[in-house]
């Protein structure tokens, strides 16, 4: 029994140094994602700025091709980032695909027009660091790509974070107002992060997902708040109908609780 009981334990502190470690690892990509946007904004105003200098020195002779439209690169996927540093924290605004895949098309353009610029100045037989209009012009567009890219991945791992976290917080099952918030992958990606937990769980023989800290009473008094009809829990069947009040052992009613279905009744 001593045994058991520091197994769980152990398990326990497990389970909180890696969430602190996942919470350390979120304020880390919040800051970074906040430094990001500041530098990207900053690299891109000093090329523009590098390039108006440049067009000064030769009094007019050089033509910055990418000066006018620079200052409206890599905005959508600073949008996206925006939406999600609006929400609270736990919580995620809906998908935003239609903006995603603009910023993709983004990324495939700058990419076209970057590899255009070069093979112009290769045609010209000019020197790969030679500062003329298509080295300033493929320079803009390398750097929006990158922020591009930063940005999309800053996005979807924050995303991939936070729906693990529901995991722990709502169960298996994903309320609708969640769920619809979510695209296909992030759906499956969920699936697949509670078998893993699932499976691990069944190699241990000990939810992780109950109270961290081992419960004095083993059962709990419900009340059920919406119809759930018949269930097997364990070695016997209950009808949980709704407004009934029922003794349950903690680890069959957390489920129901976390999804709202039933609440711990307090007499």
């Amino acid at each position: 029994m001593n045994t058991t009981f520091k197994n769980y334990q152990f398990t326990m502190l497990d389970k909180i140094y890696r969430s602190e470690e996942e919470k350390e690892r979120a304020l880390r990509l919040n800051k970074d994602r906040k430094m990001a946007q500041s530098q990207g904004v900053t690299v891109l105003t000093d090329a523009i700025k590098a390039c108006s200098e440049e067009i000064d020195k030769y009094k007019g002779k050089l033509v910055v091709k990418e000066g006018a439209r620079a200052e409206m690169y890599a905005r959508r996927a600073a949008q996206l980032l925006q939406e999600l540093s609006t929400c609270e924290e736990g919580q995620l605004p809906p998908y935003n695909s239609d903006k995603f895949d603009q910023v993709i098309r983004e990324c495939e353009e700058h990419s076209k027009q970057f590899q255009s610029l070069i093979r112009e100045k290769n045609s010209k037989n000019l020197d790969i660091e030679a500062k003329n209009e298509d080295h300033y012009g493929s320079f803009i567009h390398h750097l929006s790509l990158i922020r591009n890219k930063r940005c999309l991945m800053a996005y979807v791992y924050k995303r991939a974070e936070v729906i693990q976290s529901y995991r722990w917080k709502v169960g298996r099952v994903l309320p609708e107002e969640i769920h619809d918030k979510l695209n296909f992958s992030e759906q499956e990606y969920f699936k697949n992060h509670c078998a893993v937990i699932d499976s691990y769980t069944k190699d241990l023989d000990l939810d992780l997902t109950v109270d961290v800290i081992p419960p004095k009473d083993p059962y709990i008094r419900v009340r059920v708040l919406s119809e759930i009809g018949e269930v097997s829990l364990g070695d016997h069947s209950v009808s949980l109908c709704k407004d009934s009040l029922h003794s349950l052992r903690r680890t069959d009613a957390e489920p129901f609780i976390s999804q709202g279905l039933m609440e711990e009744f307090m007499e």
